[in-house]
């Protein structure tokens, strides 16, 4: 039976995603209707994510306990006269250029651990992701399981990575150098994707649409990483960079590296060949 803090909180995600999909789903139709630059595109996903965070923010003052709120740039005690309940992650608006392009992979992520000293990444118990585009929600629940709109969802089992399809985060400034990070991963993938929107990725690889997921750079905040239980839960692994299960602290900030995987089997391949590609 799912815990009243659990239930309470996965109530509460779904709601402040949909909310925030209320919110900007209709602007971004106009900017469709509209012929912008990559210069107005930036600047527009830009205010679109300032805009899902001001509607997160107020939802949570006007429904929830006490709660420690972590985002991208800010870290915020909700009440600072209350101890709170909760820490909860939050990236509003993921995958904001693919929303103000018309890409339809976008979305909102939320996670939630119950507030202690020092919790991290591994203390999760509620996730939620929604894709505003398709209004599609994946859902977990810590011994629960993984869900995707209220459907039971399980990871690949492929094990072969000449068999696999990976998607990999590719936004730096020396691709080349990460290229040489991932070579031995390339040279027997049979295919890559590269989407956009690492927590709706992370998503896929828990639903088995990709087999594996793969960020190494150094770059993603830990508010990406709202799907991290999703995954575990539909029966996959995620890890850091060197095969170590995620203990990030929750704080607003901190970079995270890490792989996602349908199988152990398949993510020790994928460690084996990134590491003798490092040596």
């Amino acid at each position: 039976m799912v815990s009243r803090f659990r239930s309470k909180w996965l109530k509460l995600c779904k709601e402040t995603l949909e909310l925030i999909d209320d919110t900007i789903t209709p602007r971004i139709e106009r900017i469709m209707r509209r012929r912008v630059n990559y210069v107005v595109f930036k600047e527009l996903g830009k205010k679109l994510h300032i805009l899902a965070d001001e509607v997160a923010e107020d939802y949570l003052r006007e429904t929830a306990d006490n709660v420690i709120l972590i985002d991208h740039e800010f870290e915020k005690i909700l009440r600072e006269d209350e101890e709170p309940e909760a820490i909860v992650l939050i990236n509003a608006f993921d995958g904001s250029q693919n929303g103000v392009r018309g890409i339809p992979f976008y979305g909102g992520s939320m996670a939630v651990a119950r507030y202690k000293p020092n919790a991290t990444l591994e203390d999760l118990e509620v996730s939620v992701v929604r894709n505003f585009a398709t209004n599609d929600v994946y859902t977990a629940v810590l011994g629960d399981g993984a869900l995707l709109n209220d459907m039971r969802i399980h990871p690949s089992v492929e094990v072969r990575i000449e068999d696999s399809i990976i998607g990999m985060d590719t936004s730096v400034p020396d691709l080349a150098a990460l290229i040489g990070k991932l070579g031995g991963v390339l040279r027997l993938v049979k295919d890559v994707r590269r989407m956009g929107c690492s927590s709706l990725e992370v998503c896929e690889v828990a639903r088995g649409a990709i087999d594996a997921f793969i960020d190494i750079r150094g770059r993603t905040d830990i508010v990406h990483l709202a799907s991290k239980l999703i995954v575990e839960e539909a029966g996959g692994i995620i890890t850091d960079d060197l095969g170590y299960p995620l203990k990030t602290p929750l704080k607003a900030k901190e970079r995270v590296k890490f792989i996602a995987s349908g199988n152990e089997k398949l993510h020790r391949r994928i460690l084996s060949l990134i590491r003798k590609t490092s040596d």
